[in-house]
């Protein structure tokens, strides 16, 4: 079998309907199978699936595992030479995965290959960016201020200002993301699968990227081929108290990171910035509620947000 696309849903059932559709329209002349791991949905992705396409292998989990563990559910199953980890807010209008599949199997080096990713409007949306570095983590921080992220220092991490026109190998620290992401079998093989350590979501395949990069393999960009993605949608559409947990687990995953790969200085720094940050957030917060009669109680519940990220 050429491909295995494996999609981790959670409530994204409209969407997610959308993102099969244009699979089973739009892929043509290679053998490939869709495995949906479904994290506890509540808007009946679960049924919809079994009803409209019966053909699809389905996982049903009773909680929400997160990103890593619901990928790594798929691929123990998963029969292809070639993995696609394809968001479920995803949707293609050609034969995009013939496209993929035809260019990694080319070159025994690449390990990992993306595609041109657009929002639903045409718009470009980032395909690759760097490895998370001490440079990366605070053009983050400064990329608020526009004037001050927009300046030369940072152009090398403001992923808003590539060029994803034209195909090419990813060097100098890049990594292919974007949400459509496709991996050799025996480089998986070679390096293991998602490291579930990491939490929810955020970094976990920045993670398998970096391995792949260190086990020797290169990676690819492919302009020619195209996927559509909604970005974000399901984080969206889910509650504040969901929305804080994963800035909690954003945080935890940084530091998780540089752990695993750098040394131990580089954490130190990345801990000590992030402390620096996060107290300068919270004074704000601080001040805002004491001096406004307005939206006290959002106030007062982002200062607790920001009290946990500062002892985190």
């Amino acid at each position: 079998m050429d491909l295995s696309i494996i999609i981790v849903n959670w409530n994204t059932c409209s969407l997610l309907k959308k993102c099969l559709e244009s699979i089973v329209k739009y892929t043509r002349n290679i053998q490939f199978e869709i495995i949906v791991v479904d994290n506890d949905s509540s808007d009946g992705s679960v049924e919809m699936v079994k009803s409209v396409f019966p053909s699809v292998i389905l996982i049903q989990n009773e909680k929400n595992v997160g990103f890593a563990s619901g990928v790594n559910q798929g691929l123990k199953i998963a029969n292809g030479k070639n993995m696609l980890l394809l968001n479920s807010d995803t949707y293609i209008m050609e034969n995009t995965f013939r496209k993929m599949v035809d260019a990694i199997d080319k070159d025994a080096h690449i390990g990992a290959i993306n595609c041109r990713v657009l929002y639903p409007d045409g718009r470009p949306q980032s395909a690759y960016c760097r490895f998370p570095s001490l440079g990366g983590m605070i053009y983050e921080s400064v990329s608020i201020f526009r004037s001050i992220s927009r300046s030369k220092i940072f152009s090398k991490y403001d992923v808003s200002q590539w060029d994803y026109s034209v195909s090419k190998e990813l060097r100098d620290g890049l990594w292919p993301g974007g949400g459509c992401l496709m991996i050799k079998s025996v480089v998986i093989e070679k390096v293991g699968s998602l490291d579930e350590n990491f939490g929810y979501a955020y970094l976990e395949d920045a993670d398998l990227c970096y391995r792949i990069k260190n086990a020797g393999y290169t990676f690819y960009y492919l302009a020619e081929a195209t996927v559509y993605h909604h970005h974000g949608y399901s984080v969206s559409k889910s509650n504040q108290e969901f929305k804080d947990l994963l800035t909690l687990n954003l945080q935890q995953n940084k530091y998780y990171f540089f752990e695993k790969h750098y040394e131990y200085t580089h954490l130190l720094i990345l801990k000590t910035f992030e402390l620096f940050k996060n107290t300068l957030i919270e004074f704000y917060l601080l001040m805002a509620y004491f001096f406004t009669l307005k939206e006290r109680e959002k106030y007062r519940k982002k200062i607790k947000l920001y009290s946990r990220l500062i002892a985190g």
